[in-house]
């Protein structure tokens, strides 16, 4: 269990919150109207004639000072400067600068403060990122520092005359004052403004708090870029103070500020704490008797220091300041006393009108005492980081502990409170540093430094690399007190090791005479000294190990030896190189495997582990003729009979890799996945004869070539090495083509040769393909199967062809080597596996609790064309990436891996990523491994955490390790890792999708440039398993391969991603130490199409109110009609009379202005009277819903506070709140108020409306005026109506579209059109409605749109024009539906949660929605934009899936009354101004610009259109005494609630429903399950999977999960079979093959087993097994309808009939009897009647539709091999021959006929009531008794497949379909919409009648009938 700081302190949450609030109580009255230059303005008006600034003995009055400023800001103005622009000012200190600074502020800027010291280059980075409107400098600066800037530049030294003399208006306190940079983590500066309001806050405070004025005389000494500055230019001037301006020279020379302090008798100054030593240092620092404030800030005071300045300065207050840039300068204080003993100095208290907090991640506060985060809130806030808005929002947060809008800065430091609510600073968070595995905060040394009486100034770095990571302190002071410098170290070193652990003492201590400083006076440790360390890494290699190690590297690497400590990847080593590097040192007796190089990088590093490891025993290698290591296992009469196969030289076993693709292409014999082509041009007259012997002797040296495959019925299948072999060779001659047409049949050649793909009974397995050209050029194809070799074999082969041909080709006999076998390394993996203990601990460590992460969300088994993109890095990329791998001491390949996992992530949207990795898999200890040929690459899982906080440095150096940990145990196979990983899996067992292939092959073998012929690598293709992989080639230019299949991604999608890829590449590269979370993820062009799809900015004369609207047309058509209710119609005047006369009864109960009043009425004229009674009161109103619980009602008004309520409603419930009646009665409370009552601004909200909370509790949204108006007015342009729109109310009035249904009408002069709650509930009564009022414009619930669809009626809505939808999504059923309805209306979805103005999105349907897999929800309406963003408000590429986000008018206040839940949901927006809204929904946007809703990131569900929160329920139903816990799952859009009772409690469903009902909406109270206990998982936690499936199995869902024991004969013997391959006991019938420990390797000894044990005619095959992994699913697939089986659930009537065959399913009690009487009457039809093989199964029941017609597909399949089919059904079993014919006919069969006879679409219309009772009826009728076992299995078999049916939504079929109807209940409607069929889904319905009855069509009487109908049927026109 994990604890938070704040939870162990639970008890004192509440005395923590007082004094906590006590402290922050700092609330102060300042003028908040006024420009900080105008109280400087104020001290000239009064005391002109007072010396103002003195600069080098020169004094400026206030009068000449504020003439001076007004003068530049007319210049400024006349230099094109407006309010609100920044204007640079590059001066070097003077009263000059003084009168920039007031001019700059006179003319409505900002000041932006150059030094003119800084770098040129970053004075000119400033400037631009400023985007500075002017330059005020003087000559000489310009010339030597800003002469760059080319914008208007006005010099200081030079005036110019003739400046306007009026003073310019002050824009306003808002506005910012000044911007000041800091820097950034980033590397990038980034810049900070702050407001007039703040500015003048801090001034005033620091004014009052040290009582400066007329008499004393301020230094300004500090940076001009150090915000410090600012206080000290301007407080003086505030004040009526003399300011006194330290020139350059003097800031930096300790002597003379003292004499200046002396000379100019300076009263107040500001030292850096670094600064402070020397100046106590100076010979009469004593005298300067003036001073009597000194101010210490910019980073901590060290406790020595500050006591030693009272103790030299007694006469002058030392007060410690905090505050960062981004807070105004200072936000705490506090005054230092000597005599304190406290062991720092603390940093206060916070200033004026300022809040500091003391926070967790969380931002909740923590107790007294406890470590947190300091954050700071109040006026002090800056406007955030100019031009950065995404940094802002991170940094700047919503506010949860101030008023709406309010915002917390995140100082990033960490403080925590004191007793006396001094706050103690601790350092930064990101001042930790990481060694040797420990956290170290670099301040603690730096304080422990400084409390030794040698140490004045001190700073702790971290210097080195890897290994030699250390700790460096660099200090200043006395070492001479010491003896020097040596024994000065020595002596503090050992002081430190006395105090702190051993781990944070320095390594070494550097004495400076001074410690570098900054501008701003803090310690620049990007200043200090390198260092060097102790041990030379220059230092050449001693032992025999690192002189072997060293030669090696030296080899391999074309370079110098290396030194001791090199780093072997930071010199340019790679995978592959090290790989060759361990196998050469194994040659030499050197133990060095791979992983010591990744692992030890440096030549001492890998000697050390080199020896360690030679240490050890070493397990020999298998010798050549150690066979029975080799063949153990092996069956030896199948080793027999292959070798005496003729030709046959070598029999031994398969490699892992080997057995799995011959695995998979026995499983799938038509894929062309490992099937590879090399096409390779010939120019210069080839030899074609001498190219084919060439060929041939390759072959005879590689015996892999001259391989092939034996596995039928046996264990294990062999290989075998044939001596009598010739390499396939056949040629072409396209030598008479034109060269233009090549290329063409190049392709054709390629796509034939694939089409004939390689069959792996043959032997070899490759061919070759000469094609002549004509004119001495030639295509050679090679095309081979990859289980032959790999890529690394490619340069072997291919450089030893074109070796013997240049000796033949030139007469000599060629000499090639003998190389290693192939076995040999069989024999070696072989060895290994047998000791894999090691191997599969790390695994199961490495994969545990794995959660698949796929690429592809297309079916697994969906397989079609490969496609290749080929993408090549420019030179100047390559370059990059070359050097940040070696930057790094990472492999290129780290790289790579690092940017497909993030690439990964964002389309799997996971952080913890698992893709495949190919590995060369080429042993090092095994010899002349670099040389075999054969396939040695082995894929392996690598799993990425990409914890969003680590760096990219850490991110790639945990790849770099992961990848050398991984292939040391990657000899494993596959199949055996997968069986080894605990969690989830993707389907068929996989736990990727998805391949990373580095192809770092060595080159030595090519061919060089001394052949006759010129080689030309032409084309490679390759094809793997998986939908989508990635070939990485380190050529010059880095080459990478997309290969994807066509069928899962789109070459636009794929196109995206390598744009994608690339920039997260990129980012890798160049942002070392940039946070993951930091890294932008959204490529150029995407971020383009985001900003035009929401350009949506319109410019609206909009009224400020809904209330301004509407009088609007009061005053301009007073008695049109607005609104309607039954046959009353109300006229504008009398609405608002109506309310103008119940406002005055609110009045009289103490509604008034920003109250809130509950509106709790159902829909009718008294809704909207109430409204804008609530308006016309200056009120917000409540919406309540009458229709919920008294104790619901009561609950919301008591949270809202409100000041009285407005019903017709029964008074119970608000017996304590005064009630108005909309007749003006008035019901006085009777119970006392439940609080004072709340209030809110009546101009920023329209109403409160709730909504489900996730605490169990419902919680308050504020929806905006100006987002509703907004709403509303756009709806006028959206939805265009010749006259005003009459809009029909349908909505629930507490539902946020109520508003819009009176207010959109109302704004426009339309009316709203009432409709009853009896009339929404019937269908045919709402379109009558519809038709009768002439409503054109009307939102429909999607649940109340299909209802209203299905009204015979709709289409007599003449009127209708738009039909809104929304509340839920609208299906492409719904869209289907409303194209067939007969309507002329337009239907249009609508998407927005309450949080967010109603909608915020639209879409407008089309037909082309009714065949896509969702319908959009489109784009953002006017004055909105939406965002699809991840965890940290990054924007998502397209088709990414992430939260959607929305801003803009549309996003409200927030929550009532919950400013914390405000803070985390309504965060401030990183795109642009104001606030964003998480909307806690899924989304992604489409290509064409519209957004997709994809359900949620929480538990959170809608039902009926209300948002339900499970936690809601589940926290009301615990509070019944009997209930311990409960949990609620939705599926389905239906609720389930699950609850476990308390020991010894009795509750019954019905009780805890009565319960719920008292409490909750209906909507909220669905099914109810009570259980002893709540199933958990492994780890504890409530199992939600499982609910879910109980929640979705029918009425028992309390029965117990656990599979059955096996039942029949078949399911005993297969559990018997998988008992002896798994090796375990106790199998179930419904247990899975691959759950218990299967895998791929497995399935062929169950093969065999399986083989060996079923009797006679029961074949079984690798796709039973696959199909069918369980023990029941497995033995009837193995009794169904195969050759001789005489299977039970196929029956064939007829079987010698000649006319055809015609398949009929069973209808929904699932026996095929019915049928049987068809027979006489269909002489010449084959009839197959199918009946359910899982009848009376009721635990092992098909789980879908789809199931079960795909089982039925297969043994049609079996029974008739060749189509066209014909197939049908009566009733149900007419909707199952419908997918089957879907699924058959996009598998390529044909299907020449469907028929329906008299089926139903249930899914499109509704079943009337519980179906239970008909079903009983219908036994009844039937004579069957349903309550005998036989009646039970019928109705629940009819029960179960009605459930099938109704959840089945039918494709769309495109062929002939029949459909059969009876002559009953149709009443003369539409007897294709009556069953539900839509006929833009099959366009080629035809309808057949059939006399009688749906139930009868089968009775005897009837049978002839419906068999002359089936027959005219079949014989229909075509």
């Amino acid at each position: 269990m994990t604890f938070r700081v704040r939870d162990l302190f639970a008890d004192d949450a509440d005395e923590t919150t007082a004094r906590l609030a006590a402290w922050n109580d700092t609330a102060r009255d300042f003028p908040t109207d006024v420009g900080v230059h105008e109280l400087v303005r104020r001290q000239a008006a009064e005391h002109g004639a007072r010396g103002a600034v003195t600069f080098e003995g020169t004094t400026l009055t206030y009068a000449e000072l504020d003439a001076a400023a007004a003068d530049l800001a007319a210049r400024l103005a006349g230099a094109g400067v407006r309010p609100g622009d920044v204007v640079a000012i590059a001066l070097p200190p003077s009263d000059r600068r003084i009168v920039a600074v007031l001019g700059v502020l006179h003319a409505g800027a900002a000041y932006l403060p150059l030094d003119p010291e800084l770098p040129a280059q970053r004075l000119e980075f400033l400037l631009s990122d400023a985007g500075a409107a002017a330059l005020i400098t003087d000559a000489a600066t310009r010339e030597s520092a800003v002469g760059a800037y080319d914008g208007p530049t006005l010099l200081s030294d030079r005036p110019s005359p003739g400046g306007a003399t009026g003073p310019v208006a002050f824009p306003g306190p808002a506005l910012a004052a000044y911007v000041i940079y800091t820097s950034g983590s980033t590397g990038r500066p980034k810049g900070v403004a702050v407001d007039h309001r703040s500015l003048v806050n801090r001034l005033l405070w620091m004014r009052d708090q040290y009582r400066v004025g007329p008499e004393d005389v301020v230094l300004h000494k500090t940076s001009f870029g150090f915000d410090v500055s600012v206080w000290e230019q301007l407080l003086p001037l505030i004040s009526g103070a003399r300011l006194v301006v330290a020139p350059s020279g003097t800031r930096r020379d300790a002597a003379a500020l003292v004499g200046l302090v002396r000379a100019e008798s300076v009263t107040v100054l500001h030292f850096v704490p670094s600064l402070l030593p020397a100046f106590l240092d100076v010979e009469g620092v004593e005298q300067a008797r003036a001073l009597r404030v000194a101010i210490s800030s910019g980073e901590a005071l060290p406790k020595p220091v500050a006591v030693d300045f009272t103790r030299r300065l007694p006469h002058c207050a030392l007060h410690n300041l905090y505050g960062p840039t981004e807070a105004t300068i200072d936000v705490t204080h506090w005054p230092v006393d000597g005599d304190d003993e406290r062991p720092f100095v603390p940093i206060g208290t916070p200033i004026d009108n300022t809040r500091v907090h003391v926070l967790d991640d969380e931002l909740s506060p923590l107790p007294v005492g406890a470590e947190g985060e300091l954050c700071i809130g109040g006026r002090a806030v800056a406007l955030g980081y100019l031009g950065r808005p995404a940094l802002t929002a991170e940094k700047f947060v919503p506010d949860p502990f101030g008023g709406p809008g309010d915002r917390l800065y995140r100082t990033g430091d960490r403080a925590r409170f004191g007793p006396d609510g001094a706050v103690e600073y601790l350092g930064r968070r990101d001042g930790q540093v990481k060694l040797r595995g420990y956290r170290i905060e670099l301040g603690e040394i730096e304080t422990a430094l400084l409390e030794s009486d040698l140490v004045r100034q001190a700073a702790v770095v971290l210097r080195g690399e890897g290994g030699t990571r250390r700790l460096v302190g660099f200090v200043s002071g006395r070492p001479g007190a010491a003896g020097g410098t040596e024994e000065a170290a020595a002596h503090v070193l050992a002081r430190l090791g006395a105090t702190l652990p051993a781990y944070q003492v320095p390594s070494q201590l550097v004495w400076l005479d001074t410690l570098p400083l900054t501008s701003s006076g803090k310690v620049d440790r990007a200043a200090l000294p390198e260092v060097t360390t102790t041990s030379r890494s220059s230092a050449a290699p001693g032992t025999p190990t690192e002189r072997a190690i060293a030669a090696l590297w030296a080899e391999l690497l074309d370079g110098v030896e290396p030194g001791l400590d090199d780093d072997f990847f930071r010199t340019g080593g790679d995978s592959v190189s090290s790989m060759r590097l361990a196998a050469r040192a194994q040659r030499q007796g050197v133990r060095l495997d791979v992983q010591h190089i990744f692992t030890h990088r440096t030549v001492r590093g890998m000697a050390a582990a080199a020896d360690e490891a030679a240490g050890r025993p070493v397990v020999a290698e298998p010798r050549g003729d150690d066979d029975e290591a080799l063949l153990a296992g092996v069956d030896p009469a199948h080793l027999a009979e292959v070798r005496a196969r003729p030709g046959v030289a070598d029999v031994y076993p398969l490699a892992p890799m080997q057995e799995g693709m011959l695995f998979r292409g026995l499983f799938w014999p038509d894929s062309d996945a490992y099937f590879n082509q090399n096409v390779l041009e010939l120019v210069g007259g080839t030899d074609e004869d001498v190219l084919r012997e060439a060929w041939r002797r390759v072959a005879d040296r590689y015996e892999i070539l001259r391989t092939g495959f034996a596995w039928h019925d046996r264990a294990e299948p062999l290989q075998y090495v044939r001596d009598d072999l010739t390499p396939p060779w056949s040629v072409h001659d396209w030598s008479d083509e034109g060269p233009d047409r090549h290329a063409e049949l190049l392709e054709r050649l390629l796509g034939d040769d694939r089409a004939a793909g390689l069959s792996l009974a043959d032997c070899p397995l490759y061919r070759l393909t000469l094609v002549r050209l004509g004119g001495g050029r030639h295509y050679l194809l090679w095309s081979h199967h990859h289980i032959l070799l790999d890529g690394w074999c490619l340069s072997l082969i291919w450089g030893d062809v074109f070796r013997v041909y240049e000796e033949l080709v030139h007469g000599r006999e060629p000499r090639l080597e003998p190389v290693r076998p192939y076995r040999d390394y069989v024999r070696w993996i072989r060895a290994r596996a047998a000791r894999s203990e090691e191997s599969e601990r790390f695994w199961r460590e490495y994969l545990r609790d794995l959660t698949p992460s796929p690429f592809s969300t297309a079916p697994a088994d969906q397989e079609g064309e490969f496609d290749t993109v080929v993408h090549e890095f420019p030179e100047q990329l390559t370059r990059l990436v070359n050097e940040a791998a070696r930057g790094y001491g990472v492999t290129t390949n780290a790289i790579s891996q690092a940017a497909w996992s993030m690439l990964l992530a964002l389309q799997s949207g996971a952080r913890d990523v698992v893709h495949g990795l190919t590995i060369a898999g080429r042993p090092p200890e095994l010899e002349g491994s670099e040389h075999m040929v054969g396939i040695f690459i082995n894929t392996i899982p690598l799993r990425i955490r990409l914890d969003p906080d680590k760096t990219v440095t850490e991110l790639l150096e945990t790849i770099h390790r992961d990848l050398a940990t991984t292939a040391a145990h990657g000899h494993v196979p596959l199949a055996q890792i997968k069986s080894w990983a605990s969690g989830e899996r993707l389907s068929g067992g996989r736990v990727f999708d998805n391949l990373v292939a580095f192809e770092n092959y060595p080159e030595d073998n090519l061919p060089g440039d001394d052949l006759s012929i010129r080689v030309i690598d032409l084309h490679a293709q390759e094809k793997t398993e998986y939908p989508i992989g990635l070939i990485v080639l380190p050529l010059e230019k880095l080459a990478f391969h997309f290969n994807y299949d066509t069928t899962h991604f789109t070459r636009a999608e794929v196109d995206r991603f390598i744009e994608t890829f690339r920039l997260l590449t990129e980012q890798l590269c160049r942002r070392p130490a940039a946070r993951l979370r930091e890294l932008d993820l959204l490529p150029a062009g995407d971020r383009e199409l985001f900003g035009r799809w929401n350009d949506t900015a319109r410019a609206d004369d909009t009224p400020p109110s809904l209330l301004d609207l509407f009088l609007r047309h009061r005053e301009a058509t007073p008695h049109a009609p607005a609104v309607v209710e039954g046959d009353t119609a109300i006229g504008y005047a009398e609405l608002d009379a109506r309310a103008t006369a119940l406002a005055g009864r609110l009045a009289e109960v103490g509604v008034g202005a920003g109250r809130l009043v509950g509106i709790c009425l159902p829909r009718g004229a008294a809704y909207p009277t109430a409204l804008l009674a609530a308006y016309r009161s200056g009120a917000v109103p409540v919406l309540l819903d009458p229709d919920h619980p008294e104790a619901r009602r009561r609950v919301v008004a008591a949270d809202a506070a409100v000041a009285a309520v407005v019903t017709t409603a029964d008074v119970t419930g608000f017996e304590a709140w005064p009630v108005v009646h909309p007749d003006g009665t008035v019901t006085p409370p009777t119970l006392p108020p439940t609080g004072p009552p709340g209030s809110t601004d009546p101009a920023r909200d329209a109403c409160v409306v709730y909504t489900s909370g996730s605490t169990g509790l419902p919680k308050g949204v504020l929806a905006p005026q100006a987002g509703v108006v907004n709403r509303v007015l756009w709806s006028g342009r959206a939805f265009p109506t010749p006259e005003p729109p009459r809009v029909l109310a349908t909505a629930g009035t507490a539902f946020d579209i109520a508003l819009w249904e009176v207010f959109f009408p109302l704004a426009h002069g339309g009316a709203v059109v009432v409709a009853p709650q009896d009339t929404v509930l019937d269908p045919d009564a709402l379109a009558e409605l519809v038709a009768a009022r002439r409503v054109t414009v009307a939102h429909l619930l999607p649940s109340l749109l299909a209802a209203f669809l299905d009204s015979p009626k709709a289409d007599g809505c003449a009127a209708l024009l738009h039909v809104l939808s929304g509340g839920e999504s609208v299906t492409p059923a719904m869209v289907r539906a409303f194209a067939g309805s007969g309507l002329h209306a337009r239907l249009h979805q609508a998407y927005g949660p309450a949080e967010a103005s109603i909608s915020v999105t639209h879409h407008t349907c089309v037909p082309e929605d009714g065949l896509r897999e969702r319908v959009p929800i489109g784009r953002p309406i006017d004055n909105t934009t939406a965002h699809v963003v991840d965890e940290h408000l990054r924007e998502l590429p397209v088709g990414c899936v992430g939260e959607l986000a929305v801003a803009g008018t549309a996003v409200g206040a927030g929550y009532l009354g919950d400013p914390e839940l405000t803070a985390r949901r309504f965060p401030a927006n990183p795109f642009g101004a104001g606030r964003l809204y998480l909307t806690g929904d899924l989304a992604r946007w489409r290509t064409d610009g519209d957004l997709e809703f994809l359900g949620r990131r929480d538990r959170q569900v809608k039902v009926r259109g209300h948002r339900v929160e499970p936690a809601e329920v589940d926290r009301t139903a615990e509070r019944h005494p009997a209930v311990r816990q409960a949990v609620t799952v939705a599926r389905d859009a239906q609720l389930t609630t699950f609850a476990a009772l308390r020991g010894g409690a009795l509750l019954d469903a019905d009780e805890l429903r009565r319960w719920l009902r008292e409490r909750l909406p209906d909507w909220m109270v669905g099914r109810l399950v009570v259980l002893d206990a709540l199933p958990v998982t492994g780890n504890g936690k409530v199992d939600q999977r499982r609910l879910l499936d109980l929640a979705g199995s029918g009425p028992h869902p309390a029965a117990s999960a656990a599979s059955r024991p096996p039942a029949t004969e078949m399911e005993k013997l297969v559990a018997r079979c998988w008992e002896e391959v798994l090796g375990v006991t106790g199998i179930g019938a419904h247990d899975d093959f691959f759950a218990l420990g299967g895998h791929s390797l497995l399935v062929v000894r169950l093969l065999r087993v399986l083989r060996d044990n079923l009797p006679e005619g029961v074949h079984c095959d690798v796709p039973h097994i696959l199909k069918a992994p369980t023990v029941a699913g497995l033995a009837e697939q193995l009794l169904g309808p195969v050759a001789g089986s005489g299977s039970a659930y196929v029956h064939t009537l007829n079987p010698d009939a000649t006319g055809g065959a015609l398949v009929l399913v069973h209808p929904g009690e699932g026996l095929a009897l019915p049928y049987h009487g068809l027979a006489p009457l269909l002489p010449d039809v084959r009839l197959h009647v199918l009946s359910d093989p899982r009848f009376g199964q009721s635990d092992n029941r098909f789980a879908t539709l789809a199931e079960m017609a795909t089982r039925y597909v297969e043994w049609v399949r079996t029974t008739e091999p060749d189509g066209p089919y014909r197939l049908g059904g009566w009733s149900f079993g007419g909707v199952v021959a419908l997918e089957m014919a879907r699924q058959m006919t996009a598998h390529g069969d044909a299907v020449s006929d469907l028929l329906l006879i008299d089926s139903h679409n249930l899914n499109a219309v509704a079943r009337p009531g519980d179906p239970r009772e008909g079903i009983r009826q219908r036994l009844t009728g039937l004579g069957v008794d349903p309550d005998s076992p036989e009646g039970a299995d019928i109705a629940e078999e009819l029960l179960h497949n009605g459930d099938l049916a109704a959840d089945y939504a039918p494709p769309a079929y495109r062929d002939r379909v029949c459909l059969l109807v009876t002559d009953d209940g149709d009443d003369g409607r539409d007897a294709v919409r009556s069953r539900g069929w839509d006929r833009t889904l099959l366009p080629g319905l035809v309808v057949e009648p059939v006399a009688g009855t749906h139930e009868r069509l089968f009775d005897e009487d009837r049978l002839p009938d419906t068999a002359a109908a089936i027959r005219r049927a079949l014989g229909g026109e075509r």
